[in-house]
């Protein structure tokens, strides 16, 4: 439910009135809008106030429509970002490493790949086939990550983004380790990338890539 309040005063050329309005509007869930307005000297300037009153019930109208469209796609960015989650831990749990690199951050992706001399697809490709190498002898027990229920959020330049925190279980010789970690999950071209940050290093290159996450915080611990 999305409730918008405004107040101000109208005014009018004498012999009408001038005065104070308040206006609400109020969004159930059946997605209507219903509004309302009061006015203490309306019986003086009801009918100097009318149109006045249709224009400002349009103007506020508008706004409420808005931002219920604008949360409406913050929900459906949501639940994208809920399921591209689901296919990186899938992918995770079952060793497929080729969409967990996929999945690194498109700048990251296009830097890694300018660097390297490879076109993105064989570069993606040759850090999977290293990192099942690198595992090999590793078993993934366990491993999750989270959607807060404020995500995501948004820059001032309007870079949809969350800060996933990533948990998990590995085993190695015998030996147990927790995985507690983030997760740097990021919205371009309508599609979620998700970027592990296990450290300074990485946290300052995606930072270096994505300025305008400059003033995030990676560990909201």
């Amino acid at each position: 439910m999305h409730h918008l309040w405004a107040c101000g005063t109208f005014w009018h050329a004498p012999p009408l009135a001038c005065g104070t309005f308040w206006l609400a509007v109020r969004q159930p869930r059946d997605q209507r809008i219903d509004v309302a307005v009061w006015c203490p000297t309306m019986k003086i300037a009801s009918r100097a106030f009318r149109p006045f009153a249709a224009l400002l019930v349009c103007l506020v109208g508008a706004v409420a429509l808005a931002a219920c469209s604008a949360d409406t796609a913050v929900d459906a960015d949501r639940e994208t970002l809920v399921a591209q989650v689901e296919v990186f831990r899938q992918a995770t749990l079952t060793r497929d490493f080729r969409p967990v690199v996929a999945m690194l951050a498109p700048r990251v992706l296009d830097d890694i790949a300018s660097q390297s001399g490879l076109s993105i697809e064989e570069m993606v490709a040759r850090i999977a086939v290293q990192t099942s190498d690198s595992m090999s002898e590793v078993d993934v027990i366990d491993f999750d990550m989270v959607v807060p229920d404020d995500a995501p959020s948004v820059t001032e330049s309007g870079l949809r983004y969350a800060v996933l925190p990533t948990t998990g279980e590995l085993e190695i010789d015998g030996t147990t380790l927790s995985i507690d970690e983030f997760t740097l999950a990021i919205l371009e071209d309508n599609e979620w990338s998700l970027s592990r940050v296990e450290g300074a290093p990485q946290e300052q290159v995606l930072r270096n890539l994505y300025p305008e996450l400059s003033d995030v915080d990676f560990d909201p611990r």
